[in-house]
């Protein structure tokens, strides 16, 4: 466990001084530089001056993160190479990517409702990419927290479970595991 945890947490160290820096040169260039640039970028910035809109975007990128960076952490334990990664990944990244060029192509629209939108907003996987895209376009209150409070229950079970695979994994190396193989190594608890 201490293995994965650490691997999670260097994972997440890495994503989340990308994203800082990402927010400082944007910083920089809205408020340090004059020009279009500058004019372009500000306007962007501007949902970043209610305290609620920054809470709920650091949530949702924290756990969406994790969300993600668990799935990839299991696909890595068991993979004995990077060939059988590759086959694993590509399935859950068309996953995560499909749902999210819908989502993209409501949100450029200026569609702030939509069955489909709200249905994005409470599957897990995509809870963090539609409450994001949806803060732009106005989200009531209690959806935002209701989806956090889903994500974080959904991010817990996944690192319970994810885990467990996780251990399982090393344990067998050398083992490729079939799906029914997988299940069974999530099911049963440590000892």
């Amino acid at each position: 466990e201490e293995l994965m945890y650490g691997k999670l947490l260097g994972t997440a160290g890495v994503g989340l001084f990308m994203i800082a820096v990402w927010i400082g040169c944007g910083v920089i260039a809205a408020y340090a530089t004059p020009g279009a640039i500058a004019d372009f970028i500000r306007p962007a910035l501007d949902p970043l001056t209610s305290p609620g809109t920054i809470i709920a975007m650091i949530w949702f990128f924290v756990f969406g993160y994790l969300e993600v960076a668990v799935l990839f952490l299991a696909i890595g334990a068991v993979s004995d190479s990077m060939r059988d990664a590759q086959g694993y990944l590509m399935p859950v990244i068309l996953l995560i990517i499909m749902p999210i060029s819908i989502l993209m192509q409501s949100v450029l629209g200026g569609n702030t409702g939509g069955m489909l939108l709200e249905v994005l907003t409470w599957v897990p996987l995509w809870t963090p990419f539609g409450v994001l895209a949806r803060l732009g376009l106005g989200i009531p209150t209690w959806e935002v927290i209701a989806t956090g409070i889903l994500l974080a229950a959904f991010t817990a079970l996944e690192l319970v479970l994810l885990a467990r695979l996780f251990r399982a994994s090393l344990l067998a190396q050398g083992q490729k595991p079939s799906i029914a193989e997988m299940i069974a190594r999530m099911r049963t608890a440590p000892q």
